[in-house]
């Protein structure tokens, strides 16, 4: 299980003879406005799949399960529900570019802003997991926000200052 990512390997033993494998795409080239379908159990409905279009590449979002932040999400108006985390996100061709994670939603129900980890990231993660149970991470030790104009004027720093603000070390 990867946390940061919200992505987790299983191993199933049976006879491999059974299984289909799907076919990994490229979120790289993925495009806003481009089709996608998501699979999903939404509510326990098992076999579900919606259709929408990619919203915005290059989301961040906070992880559900750790301290970090998941980046370069794709985020989908297909209907995601609870339930729908873990299923593949594909492109019109059927490759599978994402894998569903989260909704934004104050409901908990879909509001038409679905996220999904890129399978590039899956692409990375998982061979790690798969070799070494666990993926590590570079890690800077701190928590910081975009220095913004406001930010620089309440800290009496010069209009032009650029950089992060450190808000606090992290062990």
């Amino acid at each position: 299980i990867d946390k940061g990512t919200d992505l987790a390997v299983l191993k199933i033993d049976a006879n491999t003879s059974q299984f289909v494998a799907v076919t990994l795409g490229d979120s790289n080239k993925i495009k806003v406005g481009q089709l996608v379908i998501a699979i999903g159990n939404p509510f326990s409905q098992s076999f579900s799949v919606t259709t929408g279009i990619i919203s915005a590449r290059e989301r961040i979002i906070p992880s559900q399960n750790a301290q970090f932040s998941i980046p370069s999400v794709i985020q989908t108006d297909t209907a995601m529900n609870p339930g729908n985390s873990g299923g593949p996100l594909l492109d019109r061709f059927g490759h599978v570019i994402g894998i569903n994670t989260q909704i934004m939603s104050h409901g908990g129900s879909n509001v038409g802003i679905g996220f999904a980890v890129p399978v590039a990231i899956a692409k990375k993660v998982v061979p790690s997991l798969i070799s070494h149970g666990y993926h590590a991470y570079s890690f800077l030790g701190i928590a910081g926000l975009t220095l913004r104009p406001d930010v620089a004027k309440i800290n009496e720093l010069p209009n032009n200052t650029r950089g992060v603000l450190v808000v606090d070390i992290i062990k």
